[in-house]
């Protein structure tokens, strides 16, 4: 489960050695805020399989993922 103040790790599919870190800055129900190049970004929570996930940079093909 993410919440607030958790370190998550981005994961990107082209570059399995690039592993960028974000910290949690709230946590809601369904969303979560985060501070991205000094904006904070809000970003809807995923679930497959019981692991939480988000798309930190967007939903898009071959996009990251970040999860604990």
């Amino acid at each position: 489960m993410i919440n607030t103040n958790d370190i998550l790790t981005v994961h990107f599919i082209g570059d399995t050695q690039l592993k960028p870190t974000i910290k949690i800055l709230h946590r809601s129900n369904k969303t979560v805020k985060f501070k991205h190049d000094g904006e904070i970004v809000k970003r809807k929570v995923h679930n497959r399989n019981g692991q939480e996930f988000i798309y930190p940079f967007g939903q898009y093909s071959f996009s990251p993922i970040a999860y604990k």
